[in-house]
């Protein structure tokens, strides 16, 4: 009897462990896009402390300077605090500036800052990346390319896949607390102001393109018709702007296409 029972247990155990993993075993490309940060050092299954693949001597919550200070280094600067909830005052929230001066202050859900395993073994960690970032591509309308045209209203891409955007409705019970695999979530009013006013820094004269894409999901033995997506991409109204340096926020002579408008990420956990 008490051997039949611990081979139940084991047998539980080992389930469970299995279910864990193929729950996060997801391909590199699906965590990429999702903006979650490749850990350096440790192989699956190791118990090596992680070491961010964007730094080796900075901790993954320092920055070297305190973000208000640069309010005025751009037309439009946004400040996000990816503190965990009850960790400081302004933790989980986005200070929006405008020309220095602070017109809004939004919730938002950042990464949740745990570590999962991709299917080829990779260790990544669902983190939003602390500093300074100009706007990669901005998007009025965005679908994820992996899970199947999941939507992501006004997406401000920063950093790699890591974007500024609407959550959906099935996600607006989580603002306010670290739930993403690394963007910056919104309610969808707050994400529109939030995108219309960095739009506003570029060129006043954009149009949309519609880049019509292909996904095909499956569901156990069950095949998903294919269907289409559409990303709409505002092109044509960037403009040469300093780059800005990533820990300092110095804004150096290198230029880059881009808007005038810096994103900072910080982390003030007490």
């Amino acid at each position: 009897m008490i051997r039949k029972l611990l081979f139940t247990a084991v047998t539980l155990l080992l389930s469970a462990q299995s279910f864990a993993v193929a729950d996060y075993a997801h391909s590199d490309r699906k965590l990429e896009e999702l903006g979650l940060t490749p850990v350096l050092g440790a192989e699956a299954g190791t118990s090596l402390l992680p070491q961010l693949q964007w730094s080796k001597k900075k901790t993954e919550t320092q920055l070297e300077v305190e973000p208000e200070d640069y309010v005025d280094m751009a037309k439009v600067v946004i400040i996000v605090d990816k503190a965990e909830k009850g960790t400081s005052d302004t933790a989980q929230t986005l200070s929006l500036y405008l020309a220095g001066e602070k017109l809004y202050t939004f919730p938002v859900s950042t990464g949740k800052e745990t570590k999962v395993w991709s299917s080829s073994g990779k260790r990544y960690r669902a983190t939003t990346p602390i500093g300074f970032f100009r706007p990669t591509t901005i998007f009025k309308e965005y679908y994820s390319y992996t899970w199947a045209g999941a939507p992501m209203p006004n997406a401000v891409f920063f950093s790699g896949g890591t974007a500024l955007h609407a959550t959906t409705p099935n996600h607006f019970d989580e603002i306010g607390e670290r739930d993403s695999g690394g963007c910056v979530r919104m309610m969808p009013e707050a994400a529109k102001i939030v995108n219309e006013t960095i739009l506003s820094t570029g060129l006043p004269i954009w149009r949309l393109e519609d880049q019509p894409i292909k996904v095909k999901s499956k569901i156990l033995f069950m095949t998903i018709k294919k269907f289409e997506v559409i990303r709409k991409q505002v092109i044509g109204n960037t403009i040469p702007v300093a780059k800005v340096d990533r820990f300092s926020g110095e804004l150096l002579e290198e230029t880059t296409d881009s808007v005038d408008a810096i994103i900072v990420i910080t982390d003030r956990s007490k």
